[in-house]
């Protein structure tokens, strides 16, 4: 339960930020968007080709270091062995929001080094269309299992960097710890991964490492 206690930190850095701005800042302060591409999930692809996960991004800096931030993504999972087939698909959603810990100043390029909140959400619809079981007294038996559907929820607390290359151009990772509130049970099949969270401990927390490209667009 670790994450809920630096949620409850992020809170109170909220509610201090509220109260006062630096007169500085809010001089240099210039609303934008950033729109970006997490590149983990094709990488990722590289020794877990049975799953392909694609993720996007959107910022906006709504007062001086401060974004309210949303991810979308879609997973695809194709399982393929010897006594089972697993067909998964589905969608998630991250809204929250980011601190920038950075002073801004005149001469300096966009960088931010971001505290990072989330709520998450994700809707997965599995399957296994063969399921062969092997039994030398009875004899082997193939049989499949319907579609199911799983939702989530989860919260994520994390922090990340994000670099200006060029004019606009950023490059960013960061890690995420995450905790599962609530996830809809599926009485026959456990789900091998759940969209935008991953692999699920025996604890409900999960950890995750992003990098991707991201560009920036004055308001």
């Amino acid at each position: 339960m670790n994450i809920l206690k630096y949620i409850s930190l992020f809170l109170l850095l909220i509610s201090n930020s509220i109260l006062g701005n630096n007169p500085e800042e809010i001089n240099l302060f210039r609303p934008s968007i950033r729109i970006g591409f997490d590149a983990s999930g094709l990488v990722k692809r590289l020794w877990q080709p049975e799953t392909m996960q694609l993720e996007f991004s959107a910022d906006a800096e709504i007062k001086p270091n401060w974004f309210i931030a949303a991810e979308a993504g879609y997973l695809d999972i194709d399982i393929i062995r010897n006594n089972f087939d697993y067909n998964a698909n589905g969608l998630f959603l991250r809204l929250g929001a980011d601190y920038n810990v950075l002073t801004k100043k005149p001469s300096e390029s966009n960088d931010v080094v971001l505290i990072s909140m989330r709520y998450g959400y994700s809707g997965l619809s599995h399957s296994a269309s063969r399921v062969n079981i092997i039994d030398p007294y009875w004899g082997d038996y193939t049989t499949a299992i319907d579609s199911e559907i799983v939702n989530s929820h989860w919260l994520e607390l994390g922090f990340s960097l994000k670099t200006e290359l060029f004019k606009g151009l950023f490059l960013g990772w960061a890690i995420r710890g995450r905790y599962l509130i609530y996830r809809s049970q599926d009485p026959l099949l456990e789900p091998y991964n759940i969209p935008g969270f991953g692999n699920l401990r025996k604890n409900n927390t999960g950890f995750s490492l992003h990098y991707g490209l991201f560009y920036r667009i004055p308001l």
